[in-house]
């Protein structure tokens, strides 16, 4: 068996990994165990001990994912079991966490996600807020089932919570890493704690990244695409009034001026021009030998040229016929503003937040030589929440906690598309502009009753109203006299009185042992599409979706035997799932998608978390997750790839059936005090397409899954702050596509992820 096949199955790499180590193992067996360390955690709003947590929670080390050059917060979802990460374009700042299958795959920036991110405690209302840069962390944890008690709306999938290191008291810290990789990528961060008299003390933290290079070829334009520049500054104030009352501060700020990879165009069309698919794809495959794309159509249709050369394309995506146009230029600045007070009989939290996002992307859709799909886009939003909390003391036997939460969203959309050259789409250009508003009131409480000795009951209940307007929807033609396709279109959207929670049973049978049962409720609200309307209907705005969840778990500390074993079993109920329905559109006829309810789902699945330490300096850290997720009953109808009106059914997209990862951390002691620390990750996700419901269908969509190796060799010596260090991301350099792309007007692109890197790191800490 070759290797490369061994390596596409996730037992079989893993099998793989595990035998690769039977030496390292065989060394250290002699050698004493350690305990794991006990994990604290944020789910509840609170520190608690992970296992003592009635959810699903995984925690990922800040200093891990920094060692293995992981440097966003989407690029660690692929170190979660049963989570996929789904975004339109890699890198355009639109990602979209799908938790357990559930997640709402939006390539438009005005819709919320279904698993929520809160960065310091300030919930990211769009999808686009939440590609946060990973400096400075303290720590990361990923919430699994809806969270709608504690968190809210948007929180059927789950929440992220992503928390930097605040300022600290009465102690000086400092620290910098610069890097230098593959591609001539530049990477420099760093953070000081600065105490300002006793009761003060204020911390700045700073992210920038820069490269002047790519690993992909534009044969159209015969140049690089892989320019990156982005500027990340954060501080974080802190004042104690009393040892009761505090204030902390964060203002934070930063831009994002750097190219998107490009996608390499697909031949899907029969090569006589007449619009019709190959005969390869009306079979299931794909073969560019015997296909054309898009613009070859155009070109063979109305004489202008032969088709493009498909075949030039590599198969890696690393050499493309996409313009080198691919780019985001984002810029925000927000402020989160905390007042703590702690009181005799109740603990007082006052959480204000606001952030303005201005959102630009140019986007080479139909990847090409020509003009068939280009997109130009800007959204601007801006933001504002304050939350009112009272808590039991931590010392109180039943612990609760009350809040009262106001929140209110400005979003601004401006939309150019451009088709010059898509001569039998008689577009030519399309400019869409539309204003969304939102605003949220809700209030929710959350308690933990130890009713018995070793028994205690936990439950939550939270109420929201919310309201959303669209207004000013215009998409015109702008001609000497413009043309207006659609015009002054408004819609309205109210969630009156939801209510969402949650009901569980804790048993401690013993002190480090915890098993429980909890059923939880949670929504993601409704909204509108935020793509080009054709007609009003289109805007109609689509219900919320619902969510039951029924969970069980153990978590075990096991001391004797070095270990941590947690262990999950969920089964969901969803109704009115949200995701898009395609029509035809009457003026283009084309396929256009549009966001709508597409029916009911059941998902189900197990999670296995396990921690092992079974040797002071050896650490493994191993997740594994099954997840069924499928459509059930008579749900909407949609407009397939073949042009058949068909019912949605089957398995749910970026729902992969098998996921996991292995984290290894080992130390090895050197001469005169040096050590040298490895890391390794490898992550897995079988095939992610979901149901395919035409041979069409499964040639163009095709998922396939992938599994990636990491590794990372630090060097630093016992008292001095430097370190020393080396990483390969994509180590065995494995080709994966992790999106297909339509544009709704014909064209196809695949998107690949980025090859293998390298690069070196010099660290100081004091």
């Amino acid at each position: 068996m070759q290797p490369r096949a061994l390596c596409s199955s996730f037992p079989g790499a893993a099998a793989l990994a595990l035998f690769s180590l039977l030496p390292l193992a065989a060394a250290v067996a002699q050698s004493p165990a350690s305990v794991p360390d006990e994990v604290v955690v944020l789910a509840k709003k609170r520190q608690q001990v992970a296992t003592d947590v009635d959810v699903a929670v995984k925690v990922l080390e800040p200093e891990a994912l920094q060692a293995l050059n992981f440097r966003s917060l989407p690029q660690a979802a692929a170190l979660v079991e049963n989570v996929a990460l789904f975004e339109d374009f890699a890198g355009a700042a639109i990602p979209t966490w799908v938790i357990r299958g559930v997640g709402l795959q939006d390539f438009n920036s005005n819709n919320s996600p279904t698993a929520a991110v809160y960065l310091d405690g300030a919930y990211q209302v769009a999808t686009v807020m939440g590609a946060a840069s990973l400096f400075d962390v303290a720590d990361l944890e990923i919430l699994k089932g809806p969270q709608g008690g504690l968190y809210g709306r948007n929180t059927t999938g789950g929440a992220v919570l992503l928390n930097s290191r605040r300022a600290v008291l009465g102690r000086r810290e400092a620290s910098l890493d610069l890097g230098y990789g593959s591609w001539n990528t530049s990477l420099a961060q760093g953070a000081y704690n600065l105490p300002v008299g006793d009761a003060s003390a204020l911390r700045v933290a700073f992210n920038l990244e820069n490269s002047r290079d790519g690993w992909q070829h534009s044969l159209t334009e015969r140049g690089m695409q892989g320019d990156r520049e982005k500027l990340d500054l954060r501080t974080w104030w802190r004042h104690d009034f009393s040892p009761r009352t505090r204030v902390e501060w964060k203002l934070q700020g930063g831009r994002d001026d750097s190219d998107i990879p490009l996608g390499r165009s697909l031949g899907v069309y029969d090569p006589s021009g007449n619009g019709e698919f190959c005969a390869p794809v009306l079979a299931g495959r794909r073969d560019e030998s015997e296909c054309i794309n898009w613009a070859g159509v155009n070109r063979v249709a109305d004489g202008s040229g032969v088709p493009e050369n498909l075949l030039a394309q590599s198969d890696d995506g690393k050499r493309v016929l996409s313009q080198l146009m691919n780019r985001q230029a984002n810029d925000y600045m927000g402020s989160v503003l905390e007042w703590h007070w702690q009181g005799r009989h109740a603990d007082f939290l006052s959480l204000t937040s606001f952030d303005r996002f201005d959102y630009g992307v140019m986007l080479d859709l139909d990847g090409s030589a020509g003009e068939y799909g280009h997109r130009y886009s800007s959204s601007d939003l801006r933001t504002w929440s304050q939350e009112f909390r009272l808590s039991a003391p931590a010392q109180n036997r039943v612990y609760w906690l009350a809040g009262l939460s106001v929140s209110g969203e400005e979003f601004a959309e401006h939309r150019d598309f451009r088709l010059a050259d898509n001569h039998i789409v008689r577009l030519g250009r399309g400019i869409l502009e539309y204003d969304q508003h939102t605003r949220s009131v809700s209030a929710y409480a959350d308690m933990e009753w130890p009713f018995a000795e070793r028994l205690a009951l936990t439950g939550g209940l939270r109420w929201t109203d919310e309201n959303k307007r669209y207004r000013n929807g215009n998409f015109w033609m702008p001609r000497e006299t413009p043309i207006y396709l659609a015009r002054d279109l408004a819609a309205d959207y109210s969630l009156d009185d939801q209510f969402a929670g949650s009901l569980g049973l804790k048993w401690h049978p013993t002190d480090d042992a915890l098993v429980y049962v909890k059923y939880s409720s949670g929504f993601k609200s409704g909204g509108f599409y935020g793509g080009f309307p054709f007609n009003p209907l289109e805007v109609e705005p689509y219900r919320e979706e619902t969510l039951d969840a029924w969970e069980a778990g153990l978590k075990l500390q096991l001391p004797t035997l070095a270990m941590a074993v947690e262990l999950a079993l969920f089964h969901y109920d969803i109704d009115d799932v949200q995701g898009f329905i395609r029509d035809i559109n009457p003026e283009t006829g084309t396929g256009i998608d549009r966001l709508g309810n597409q029916g009911g789902a059941e998902h189900e699945g197990v999670e296995l978390q396990w921690r092992w330490r079974p040797y002071e300096r050896l650490t493994f850290d191993v997740g594994l997750g099954w997840l069924d997720a499928t459509f059930v009953g008579q749900g909407a109808h949609t407009m397939n790839l073949a042009g058949e009106l068909v019912g949605i059914q089957g398995r749910r997209p970026y729902a992969p059936r098998f996921s996991g990862s292995v984290l290894l951390s080992y130390l090895q002691p050197l001469a005169q005090g040096r050590r040298l620390v490895f890391d390794a990750s490898y992550d897995y996700r079988s095939d992610f397409a979901g149901a395919q419901s035409s041979p069409v269908d499964a040639a163009i969509n095709q998922l396939p899954g992938y599994g990636l190796f990491n590794l990372s060799l630090r060097l630093n010596t016992a008292g001095s702050p430097w370190e020393l260090g080396g990483w390969v991301r994509n180590a065995a350099d494995r080709t994966y596509v992790p999106r297909i792309k339509n544009d709704g007007l014909n064209s196809f692109v695949a998107l690949y992820g980025e090859p293998r890197s390298v690069g070196l790191s010099l660290s100081y800490r004091m």
